[in-house]
C-alpha cells in the first residue's frame, strides 16, 4: 500500500484518503469568514486568479524556496494584505503568493504576533515575489 503524510498534522495515511483533521479544518475555517468573503472565494474570478498565480510561480512555494532552501509544490494562494484589511486588493496579482499549507499556517501565526511582526512578514513576502520575478523572468 502507498502512504502519504497529511500536510496539516503529519499523520501517515493511505494515499487516496483525506485526513480527519482537514475535514475538521474545512468546517471551522468558514466560520470566521463573512458572507462577502465566502462568496468571493467561490467566485470564478478567484478561481481564475488562483490559476494565474499557480502558473506565475511555476506551482512552487517561493517562501520554501528562498527562506527554507527547499523546493516544494504550493497548495494555497495567500493574500499578503488580507481581505479584511483591503478588500480592493483581493484579485491583485502583486498581493498574492503561492504557499504550502504548512507555510501558510506558519505565516498566519507570525502575522498574529504583533502589528510590527505582521508588517515585517508582509514586507518579506513582497520582497520574495520581487526576487522571484528578477530570478525567473
Amino acid at each position: 500500500m502507498i502512504y502519504k503524510r497529511c500536510t496539516r498534522c503529519g499523520t501517515r495515511l493511505p494515499y487516496n484518503t483525506i485526513c480527519s483533521c482537514k475535514a475538521k479544518y474545512k468546517t471551522n475555517s468558514d466560520s470566521y469568514k463573512d458572507d462577502k468573503e465566502k462568496k468571493f472565494y467561490k467566485s470564478k474570478a478567484w478561481q481564475d486568479t488562483t490559476n494565474i498565480i499557480k502558473n506565475k510561480f511555476n506551482h512552487l512555494d517561493i517562501y520554501s524556496y528562498y527562506v527554507l532552501g527547499q523546493v516544494e509544490k504550493g497548495q494555497v494562494v495567500h493574500h499578503i494584505v488580507a481581505l479584511d484589511e483591503d478588500f480592493n486588493k483581493r484579485l491583485s496579482l502583486s498581493n498574492l503568493i503561492y504557499l504550502t499549507e504548512k507555510n501558510h499556517r506558519i505565516i498566519h501565526n507570525l502575522m498574529k504576533k504583533s502589528p510590527k511582526d505582521k508588517e515585517d512578514v508582509q514586507q518579506l513576502l513582497f520582497s520574495l515575489i520581487k526576487r522571484f520575478n528578477i530570478d525567473f523572468k
